[in-house]
């Protein structure tokens, strides 16, 4: 594929969610919302249309005519959450979606991944330091060093599957003396 298809790819086929939310500064969240449709050259009333479903399921419906400047961190990236999945994407890619999140605005971003997964079918790919976030995956594939170290399948509660995590980790992180 040349660039211009690998960008029609990219638009039509995937979400992204970053940590840092790569929100535009100029653009309304609404606006910021609509882009990835914009760019697709789609009908001004089914994006509008869209856009406004997504910021009353989001919990931002009050706040998309502010700028990114004046919204919380948590708001931003239900924003960002919004806007990947405005394209219905097969694949939400999520790197650290949550690692600049106060635990509110956690809980908040996770319940749009799972309303959008629950909705939409959507399949949500996070990268994540955060056991709390992972523990709401359905899978989750642990790394050491750039290598699989393990495979947890959630096959109980989040509770269950939390603890499991948290003991893989007490693994990995049990090499050194405990007095340190």
């Amino acid at each position: 594929m040349d660039e211009q298809e690998l960008a029609r790819v990219r638009n039509q086929n995937l979400g992204f969610v970053f940590q840092d939310f790569m929100l535009l500064d100029g653009l309304t969240v609404f606006e910021n919302i609509c882009l990835p449709q914009v760019i697709a050259d789609s009908p001004v009333p089914q994006m509008e249309a869209r856009a406004g479903r997504f910021c009353e399921a989001f919990g931002i419906g009050r706040i998309r005519d502010k700028y990114p400047a004046e919204i919380s961190g948590g708001e931003k990236q239900r924003t960002a959450v919004a806007r990947a999945l405005m394209n219905s994407p097969y694949i939400l890619l999520a790197d650290e979606p949550t690692g600049n999140l106060d635990s509110r605005s956690c809980r908040a971003v996770i319940d749009a991944f799972l309303q959008a997964k629950r909705e939409m079918g959507a399949t949500v790919f996070m990268v994540t330091h955060d056991s709390f976030a992972a523990s709401f995956c359905d899978r989750v594939i642990v790394l050491r060093d750039g290598m699989i170290y393990t495979e947890l399948t959630r096959r109980g509660t989040r509770r269950e599957f939390m603890d499991e995590l948290l003991e893989v980790l007490r693994e990995l992180g049990g090499e050194g003396d405990d007095e340190e």
